[in-house]
């Protein structure tokens, strides 16, 4: 869970602070917005 209200690194769009996200270092990313940045995947 995110903990607190932010912004997704990808989509630059809200994150509620009851969604489960993804931490990559300091940033942190919407479940479906998190993909490899070579293969997109």
């Amino acid at each position: 869970l995110f903990g607190n209200t932010g912004y997704c690194a990808a989509c630059s769009k809200v994150i509620p602070a009851f969604e489960m996200v993804m931490r990559a270092r300091a940033n942190v990313y919407h479940l479906e917005c998190f993909a490899c940045q070579q293969c997109n995947h």
